[in-house]
C-alpha cells in the first residue's frame, strides 16, 4: 500500500511542552556547552570543523556563526555546518567553493522551522545538503557528486558542461519548483545522476528535465503537476541508458499535459536517446498523454523499452510521433519486440481505453504505412478488442501498424495486473514462469488465494514498509525496521500497525513543526484537526500513548473512507460509489479491504 501523505505534512509544528516527556533527550553532539564570549583570533583553518549556524541572540565564537557564508568558510574542506532554528537570512546567494562540505539542519528541528537559503555550488565535489529548507540550488559546470536529501527544495539546476558534470543525487526531498539536469555535451560522457524517492508538487512547465544525461536514473518519485500543458518528466537528446522506473505521475492541470515526454532533439551529439520506462503509474488527465515519444532526425537513434506501466486515467496512453522513412518509429518496444535494451515483457495496463472520442491506448502517426511498433503481451479490458483501442493505419486514422497480437487473456491479465500493481514490476511471462505459475494457482485455488499470495509476499511487505517510512520519515527504511515491520505484517497485522509504530516514533516527532495531534490529522486525514479534536486527541494520548493515538486515527472511519477511495482510483481506475465506499469501510483492516478489492470481479475485469 502506498501511504497517502497530505500536503499539510510539510507544515508541522512541535508537540506542546506538556508532552515533551515523550521525547528522547537531546543528543550530546548537539548540546551547546556553556562558554564565555571572547575576542576571536583569525587563523587559517586547514582541518575540517563542525560549525553551528545560530540565531543572532546566541554568543559568537569560532564554532558558532551568524551568517551561512561565514559558517561555510569557517567549516573548510570536509567540514560540517549545522543550521539551527532562528538564524538570519542570507543577503543574496551563498557560495560553496570547497569539497566534501556537509550542510545539515538541526535533526531536532523540523525543516520548516529552518531559515531558507539559496546556494551556488562552484567547482566543488562531494557536497551534501541534508534536512534543509532550500530555495534555489545551482551547480556550476565544474561541480559534481553533490547530494541533496531530506530537504525542502524549490529549484535545482545542474549547469551543463562538456564533461565532468554529474553523479549528483536528489533523494527524499519535497520539490516545489523544477529540476533541470543539463549534463555533459561531449559524446559518450556519463552523467549518471540519480533522482529517487522525491515528491514533486507544483505547476512548473517541466518538473524534471534531462538533457545530455547518459545513464541517469529517475526512480520511485511522486509527481503532482497542476500546470497548464505541463510535463512531469522530459528527456531530451544525447541521453542514453536513462532509467525511468516506479514513478507515480499525476498531471492535474488543464491543456495537453504529458506525464513523460521523450524527444531526441535539444541536446548535443546528434539525435541520441535510449530509455527504459518501466513500472510507472501515469495519469495525464482527460486531455493528456501519459507517454509521448517524439522522434527527430531519422529515428535511428531513438530506442525505448516500455514495460509494466499503468497509463490509465489519460486521454492517450502512449503516443508515437514518428517520421517518414524506414526507421520512422525508431526502435520502440512496447512489448515483444527486440532492440539494444533487450525485449520488453509487455504488461502495460490499458484497461480503461475504449477507442471512443480520441481515447486511445496507443497512437502511432506520421510514419510510413509499413512501419510496425510491437505492443504484445499487454493488458486490455476484457470486453474490448485490442486492435479497436489503438489508433494506427488500420484504425482511427493514424499510420503504420501497432502490433497488439498476443495480448494477455483474462486470467494472465489478472495475474499480471497483481504483479504490476503490488510489486511495481511485471511477472516473468516465459513458459512456466511467474505468470503461468500465478495462473495455475488462480485456476486451482481462486482469485483470493493468488491475490493474497502476492499481496503478502516478502517482496510486497518490504515495499509496503518502505513506503510508510519514506512517506512519514522522508528517508530510506533501515534493516532493523524492515525486519520488524515485515515480521508484523507477515504475522497478519494490518498496515496501520506499521503506521502507528512509525508515527509514534521519536524520529517522527523530531520533524514536527506543529503539535502532534495536528500532525497526525494532516498526515493521515489530509486536513487540520478542530479544536475539539485536538483536545480529545491529547486526552487519548494520555491514556494510550503516541502509538495508541496514531493507531486510533489510522483506523478511523474517516481514514478508511479516504483509503478506499484511493484504492478505487489506483486499482480500478475509477471513483468509488457511495454504496461501495460504505460497504468496504464497515470494519477496520486496510489490507483486508485491499485484498477484497483485488479478489473482486471488478478488478479481474478492469483492474
Amino acid at each position: 500500500m502506498q501511504a497517502s501523505v497530505a500536503s499539510g505534512t510539510f507544515a508541522r509544528m512541535k508537540i506542546p511542552s506538556l508532552f515533551h516527556a515523550f521525547r528522547f533527550a537531546e543528543p550530546v553532539a548537539l548540546r551547546r556547552a556553556a562558554r564565555r564570549p571572547f575576542v576571536e583570533i583569525l587563523e587559517d583553518r586547514l582541518a575540517p570543523a563542525t560549525i553551528f549556524l545560530v540565531a543572532p541572540s546566541e554568543p559568537l565564537d569560532a564554532t558558532h556563526r551568524y551568517l551561512i557564508q561565514d559558517a561555510i568558510n569557517f567549516a573548510g574542506v570536509g567540514g560540517t555546518v549545522i543550521v539551527q532554528p532562528g538564524t538570519s537570512s542570507q543577503s543574496g546567494t551563498a557560495n560553496i567553493n570547497i569539497d566534501s562540505l556537509t550542510i545539515m539542519g538541526d535533526p531536532l528541528a523540523s525543516v520548516d522551522s529552518l531559515q531558507s537559503y539559496d546556494f551556488n555550488i562552484n567547482d566543488s565535489s562531494g557536497v551534501t545538503l541534508s534536512h534543509l529548507n532550500l530555495g534555489d540550488v545551482t551547480l556550476s559546470a565544474t561541480a559534481h557528486n553533490v547530494t541533496v536529501t531530506g530537504s525542502h527544495l524549490k529549484n535545482f539546476t545542474e549547469t551543463g558542461g562538456m564533461s565532468g558534470v554529474g553523479n549528483n543525487t536528489l533523494r527524499h526531498n519535497v520539490i516545489t519548483g523544477a529540476v533541470d539536469l543539463q549534463g555533459n555535451s561531449d559524446a559518450g560522457q556519463v552523467t549518471a545522476d540519480s533522482i529517487a524517492e522525491n515528491t514533486f508538487v507544483g505547476s512548473a512547465p517541466v518538473q524534471l528535465g534531462l538533457t545530455n544525461s547518459n545513464q541517469t536514473s529517475i526512480e520511485n518519485n511522486h509527481f503532482t503537476n497542476s500546470g497548464s500543458s505541463a510535463a512531469g518528466i522530459r528527456v531530451r537528446s544525447n541521453s542514453e541508458g536513462v532509467t525511468i522506473s516506479g514513478n507515480t505521475i499525476e498531471m492535474v492541470g488543464s491543456g495537453s499535459t504529458y506525464g513523460i515526454y521523450l524527444l531526441n532533439t535539444g541536446g548535443a551529439a546528434g539525435n541520441l536517446l535510449s530509455a527504459k520506462v518501466t513500472g510507472n503509474s501515469i495519469s495525464a488527465g482527460p486531455s493528456g498523454t501519459a507517454l509521448l515519444c517524439n522522434l527527430f532526425g531519422t529515428g535511428t537513434n531513438f530506442t525505448v523499452q516500455v514495460e509494466g506501466n499503468d497509463v490509465n486515467r489519460s486521454k492517450i496512453g502512449i503516443e508515437v510521433y514518428g517520421l517518414p522513412g524506414a526507421t520512422g518509429a525508431g526502435f520502440i518496444d512496447l512489448g515483444g519486440g527486440t532492440n539494444s535494451l533487450g525485449t520488453s515483457k509487455g504488461g502495460n495496463n490499458f484497461r480503461s481505453f475504449d477507442g471512443l472520442n480520441g481515447h486511445y491506448a496507443i497512437y502511432l502517426h506520421s510514419t510510413d504505412a509499413g512501419i510496425t511498433v510491437p505492443a504484445q503481451g499487454n493488458i486490455f479490458d476484457n470486453a474490448v478488442a485490442p486492435a479497436m483501442v489503438v489508433k494506427d493505419g488500420g484504425n482511427g486514422g493514424g499510420s503504420g501498424i501497432v502490433d497488439v497480437s498476443n495480448s494477455l487473456d483474462p486470467n494472465h491479465a489478472y495475474v499480471q495486473s497483481l504483479y504490476t500493481q503490488l510489486l511495481g514490476r511485471v511477472a516473468d511471462p516465459a513458459a512456466g514462469g511467474e505468470l503461468d505459475q500465478g495462473v495455475a494457482k488462480l485456476v486451482a485455488k481462486g482469485r483470493k488465494a493468488v491475490a493474497k499470495s502476492i499481496l503478502l509476499s516478502n517482496e510486497s511487505l518490504g515495499l509496503m514498509a518502505n513506503d510508510v517510512v519514506g512517506d512519514y520519515l522522508h528517508r530510506d527504511i533501515q534493516t532493523p525496521e524492515l525486519t520488524k515491520f515485515g515480521t508484523l505484517l507477515a504475522a497478519g497485522k494490518d498496515i496501520t500497525v506499521v503506521e502507528a509504530n512509525v508515527l509514534g516514533s521519536i524520529d517522527y516527532q523530531n520533524n514536527l513543526s506543529k503539535n502532534y495531534v495536528q500532525a497526525l490529522y494532516q498526515d493521515l486525514l489530509g486536513r487540520a484537526a478542530t479544536t475539539t479534536e485536538v483536545i480529545k486527541g491529547y486526552n487519548k494520548l494520555r491514556a494510550t500513548g503516541l502509538k495508541g493515538l496514531a493507531a486510533t486515527i489510522a483506523n478511523s472511519k474517516e481514514r478508511r473512507v479516504d483509503v478506499v477511495k484511493d484504492y478505487y482510483h489506483d486499482l480500478l481506475h475509477r471513483d468509488a460509489t457511495a454504496a461501495e465506499t460504505d460497504a468496504l469501510t464497515k470494519k477496520p483492516g486496510l489490507l483486508k479491504t485491499k485484498l477484497q478489492i483485488l479478489s473482486s470481479d471488478d478488478f479481474y475485469n478492469h483492474g
